[in-house]
């Protein structure tokens, strides 16, 4: 399976949340040109159209499904970025962890 850039992925996203291209464009802080570029290369990669175009836009049934990943993407981000800053500067654990060791003992 094909590994896809996260940045196709959010321009997909973008399109279908904001309801064109140009409203994508905005918000991503590119040109509407790229947004189509963008789009093109992604529908090249999975060898599908990911977007009916018409009024509203919509996606196909495997642009719903990158969509999905976009999204869960987006919350697994955020997770991480949240346990990070979780972690304060010379908190000892992650340290606590690298110093454990198993120790066994027989029983008596």
């Amino acid at each position: 399976m094909n590994s896809f850039a996260p940045e196709l992925l959010e321009c997909l996203a973008a399109i279908i949340e904001e309801g064109g291209f140009e409203k994508a464009a905005d918000r991503l802080s590119i040109t509407q040109s790229a947004v189509s570029q963008r789009l093109r290369v992604l529908e090249t990669q999975v060898g599908a159209v990911l977007i009916v175009r018409g009024r509203p836009l919509k996606p196909t049934v495997a642009g719903r499904l990158l969509i999905k990943h976009a999204q869960q993407t987006r919350l697994l981000r955020a997770d991480l970025e949240r346990d990070l800053r979780e972690l304060k500067p010379g908190s000892l654990g992650g340290a606590l962890e690298d110093a454990r060791i198993s120790i066994a003992v027989n029983a008596v």
